[in-house]
């Protein structure tokens, strides 16, 4: 649905190509891609920073936007890029939003400035030529789910409908917690 809009937007709804993957480790996952194939439009994106494969070099992030429309700019890149999982073995949520250097500093100070506090260290993966702001935790992937999705008007639902699952979690230690305080401690 983002990717239709913005084709729409661009007046390019035609390049929009629909396709399953049939193999590898995604398989039976859909995807959605827009094929440019305008040598006018590749030179542009090429002259704005836009790299194939998360590289965007030297791309100025906006700075005047109003909290709202950064926050949706950060939301609608996390729902492409990012990386939302449940719970798994070590029984913790994690989140990671993935790209290019200059936009994960720029996601972490659009954090830092909405809500006062820090959120991660960035990790730098080479051979993909791709940088990586992990969060693994109950604290800091809620606090990031909070951020991106309350009151959002516009999201990729898939996403959407796993954050609210993971805020509906309840910390596991917490409730171990609550049991232990509620205990009555035998008498010396």
């Amino acid at each position: 649905e983002h990717v239709r809009s913005f084709a729409a937007y661009l007046g390019v709804l035609e390049a929009v190509r629909a396709w399953r993957i049939r193999s590898g480790p995604m398989k039976g996952f859909s995807s959605v891609g827009v094929a440019f194939s305008s040598p006018r439009v590749w030179r542009n994106l090429y002259r704005l920073g836009m790299r194939p494969r998360k590289s965007i070099e030297g791309f100025l992030w906006p700075t005047d936007l109003s909290p709202e429309l950064t926050r949706s700019l950060c939301r609608g890149y996390f729902d492409g890029d990012g990386c939302l999982c449940r719970p798994g073995e070590l029984g913790r949520p994690q989140a990671n939003v993935v790209g290019a250097e200059s936009f994960i500093r720029w996601f972490l100070l659009q954090y830092r400035k909405a809500t006062g506090t820090e959120l991660g260290s960035i990790y730098h993966k080479p051979a993909a030529r791709i940088f990586i702001l992990p969060l693994i935790g109950w604290r800091s992937v809620q606090a990031l789910i909070r951020w991106l999705y309350t009151d959002a008007l516009v999201a990729l639902e898939r996403k959407r409908l796993l954050a609210e699952e993971i805020l509906a979690m309840s910390h596991p230690h917490r409730s171990c917690r609550r049991q232990l305080m509620s205990r009555p401690t035998p008498d010396k």
